[in-house]
């Protein structure tokens, strides 16, 4: 369990990182209902609108919803679309009832579950073509680039800074650096974060040390070790049905293999030209073909393999593998599978290993976005979202589903929940390597080419040696994605849309 002392310098660490206050061009001020940027005419809305991929540079219309009097909130009703159901579903209506009896100007949520987020993403651009679009919603960036093209949605920088309505300076700067600045695009805040996940690395140390392995592995070479010694494990007593079992199972989700891509060095988007804005994917890189070599070197090695579930919980938990990987919101179901079979292993969340001693882990989620609307509802939106910012409140909502906190003071206030659930606490001290991914549009189908290539990568019909060609078609994919010149890909990829 995390000691106290522990606990305050992973505190430390998160405070360090967390400098970022304003997103790029728009420096940080402080604003009053008198004193605003806009040359508009009192009583415009704040649309962040941007023009289209690949430049996303936003033109703003600066905002005047600062003007708003606390009087003109009163009564104001607030549609808030939201894609959660269960624990999580629970609490958030929950809170809208307590918010709507609480605030001091009479504000009304009406707080709508709207299936999982593709389906919301469906419903809100059919909401958008109505003319009809709620207030806020909650999303991925990559569908709120899209919503932006149809239905502007809302700068929240110039309300973050804000004098009268702004987040404290002391939480702004607490927040996850990866976490904040993933909303900015260009000059503007798109969103704020709602909730933050990643594919964790786990292992069993328990088994390790059985295997005469006193530490987790840091390198790559460390890995392939111990994933082999397992493997061979198997291969050595007397029941053939268990051979091949035993090292790492092999995982292809895009977020999986990005933590990899990242902890061998590699970056998979550049700039084009100095000072230009157009970003284009890269993954046909030195870097990128390593660490794809080094993954299927493993496969054919015999130190990895496929379970029949891309949910492999009973696998890892009845030691057939020695590293497995789940998201951050699958440890309480782990947890328990580890209850159910009255296992005393010791099993936990580890950096992914790197040559250079860099670890990195890709962090993704949704986030709060408001859409333009009249300056008083755009004002109680805020007010909303300001709300459940709330450390409270954030402590309720993470709680239920062990997502990552969003902010320092939110992490200090979760130190029970840490002591109780110590996976969760070392995932949430790898935050200090946390990436974000692409912030672009196209990123909504690029990414499932990069899972293709992935699976294409542990065919039995792909050889080691075709790397190179599999990325430099990746790359090739990637670019006419992006550009939105596809017209043929990787297996699946125009068919796969769904979100995990």
């Amino acid at each position: 369990m995390p000691s106290k002392k522990l606990f305050r310098a992973l505190l430390v660490a998160i405070l360090l990182s967390g400098l970022i206050i304003a997103c790029q061009g728009v420096e940080p001020a402080s604003f009053t209902p008198d004193s605003t940027r806009s040359t508009a005419t009192e009583g415009s809305s704040t649309p962040a609108r941007m023009t289209p991929e690949p430049t996303l540079t936003p033109t703003l219309i600066p905002t005047r919803a600062i003007l708003v009097s606390p009087e003109e909130l009163r009564g104001q009703m607030v549609q808030f679309w939201h894609p959660w159901s269960g624990a999580r579903g629970i609490i958030l209506a929950q809170l809208a009832e307590e918010f709507n009896l609480q605030n001091e100007w009479g504000i009304f949520v009406v707080a709508k579950y709207q299936g999982n987020v593709d389906e919301l993403d469906e419903l809100i651009r059919a909401a958008i073509a109505n003319g009809e679009a709620p207030n806020v919603a909650v999303g991925y960036l990559h569908q709120a680039l899209s919503w932006n093209e149809s239905h502007a949605l809302v700068d929240l920088e110039v309300y973050l800074q804000d004098a009268q309505w702004g987040l404290e300076a002391e939480q702004q700067k607490g927040i996850i650096t990866p976490f904040w600045e993933q909303e900015c695009v260009g000059s503007a805040r798109l969103g704020i974060p709602a909730q933050r996940s990643a594919q964790l690395l786990l292992y069993n140390q328990s088994w390790a040390q059985l295997l005469g392995f006193k530490d987790p592995p840091q390198t790559p070479e460390e890995f392939e070790k111990q994933a082999c010694a397992a493997a061979n494990y198997y291969l050595e007593d007397e029941d053939p049905s268990n051979d091949g079992l035993g090292g790492w199972i092999v995982s292809t989700d895009y977020a999986t293999i990005l933590s990899w891509a990242y902890s061998f060095g590699a970056e998979i988007t550049f700039q084009g030209e100095e000072g230009g804005e157009e970003s284009i994917y890269q993954f046909d890189t030195p870097e990128m073909e390593q660490t794809f070599s080094f993954l299927r070197g493993l496969w054919d090695s015999g130190c990895a393999w496929e379970a029949a579930t891309s949910y492999p919980v009973a696998e890892f938990a009845e030691r057939k593998g020695l590293f497995a990987h789940f998201s951050l919101l699958d440890l309480p179901y782990l947890e328990e599978a580890f209850r159910k079979r009255d296992s005393h292993d010791t099993w936990r969340v580890i950096p992914y290993p790197s040559p250079n001693l860099s670890p990195a882990l890709d962090v993704y989620g949704l986030s709060y976005y408001i859409f333009a609307s009249p300056p008083e509802q755009q004002l109680a939106s805020w007010v909303w979202l300001k709300w459940l910012m709330q450390t409270t409140n954030q402590v309720r909502l993470i709680s239920v589903d062990g997502s990552f906190p969003l902010d320092a003071t939110t992490t200090q206030a979760l130190e029970g929940y840490a002591r109780a659930h110590p996976q969760w606490f070392s995932a949430v001290e790898m935050l200090t390597q946390a990436r974000a991914e692409p912030p672009y549009r196209s990123w909504s189908t690029v990414r499932w080419a990069l899972q293709d290539a992935a699976t294409q990568l542990f065919r039995a019909y792909f050889s080691i040696d075709q790397v190179p060609n599999l990325l430099a078609y990746l790359e090739l994919t990637a670019d006419e994605l992006h550009s939105g010149q596809f017209t043929d890909g990787l297996e699946g990829t125009e068919q796969s849309t769904q979100t995990p």
